[in-house]
């Protein structure tokens, strides 16, 4: 497996950037974890992210926490679009664990896009 997850987002798409943000930024959460492996800058109009493979399934918890409403209450979550956040998902899911939720099936590596 990979050691990071890359991603990378335009700045220009703000709500991309808010997202992505609100779930790193938020630190220490109530499960006692945060980003501490993985590495974060900004180069011209992008925010490259490398997220640490122990560290994925943080930024997959934090985000369905952040869909379902369950974000410690820390802000308001209807700023947040859920379908934006669950496009985001399912693009991490399928591209760290080669999985396609609308299909509900592990790809074959040939089929990667």
């Amino acid at each position: 497996m990979e050691e990071y997850l890359d991603i990378s987002v335009s700045v220009v798409v703000a709500t991309d950037v808010d997202l992505f943000a609100f779930v790193v930024n938020k630190g220490i959460d109530s499960r006692l974890e945060a980003f501490t492996k993985s590495k974060f800058e900004r180069a011209g109009r992008r925010l490259f992210m490398r997220f640490h493979r122990d560290e994925v399934s943080i930024l997959l918890r934090r985000m369905s926490e952040l869909q379902l409403g369950l974000d410690d209450g820390l802000i308001d979550c209807t700023t947040y679009d859920a379908e934006l956040v669950d496009i985001w998902i399912d693009d991490i899911i399928l591209s760290w664990y080669n999985y396609d939720m609308k299909e509900e099936c592990f790809l074959e590596e040939d089929k990667l896009i």
